[in-house]
């Protein structure tokens, strides 16, 4: 990912931090509220193919066991945000398949662009590490792709 910080800098200091947060690899350093509110900012402007493939750029970074949780944590919160289980894959498919996984997300979304940061931060706050990096990488190659059209 190239350095997109200066830009962001410019249109938003939330947006700025998070990528420059994924970029280093320490997203424990970025505050929920950064990650929430760069995450408004930039998905909403996208696609949904261009969420998809920002989606499947982000879980194509993280390990076959960092897929799996995600998308066991998006299947335990499935049912209680009225998405049927069946939109999203089993942890077995999502670790070798990051496509299949930026699939279900981009369906999630689709129904409902806050629906996402809503599974992954109930009350506010972060229930899961991996949830909120999962975030963040989203948001960090969706904001590329939004500085790609400048």
């Amino acid at each position: 990912m190239k350095d997109i910080t200066q830009i962001l800098d410019r249109l938003s200091p939330q947006v700025s931090n998070a990528v420059r947060g994924y970029q280093d690899g320490s997203p424990d350093n970025v505050p929920d509220t950064d990650v929430h509110q760069a995450y408004q900012q930039v998905a909403s402007q996208l696609s949904p193919e261009e969420f998809q493939q920002a989606a499947a750029s982000a879980y194509d970074k993280m390990t076959p066991e960092e897929r799996a949780q995600i998308a066991q944590y998006l299947r335990s919160h499935a049912e209680q945000n009225g998405i049927p289980k069946s939109y999203l894959p089993p942890p077995q498919t999502a670790a070798t398949d990051p496509g299949a996984l930026a699939s279900a997300t981009a369906e999630v979304h689709g129904q409902d662009t806050n629906m996402l940061q809503d599974m992954f931060a109930p009350n506010g706050m972060f229930s899961s590490p991996i949830a909120k990096a999962a975030l963040l990488g989203i948001t960090a190659f969706a904001a590329q792709r939004l500085t790609n059209r400048f």
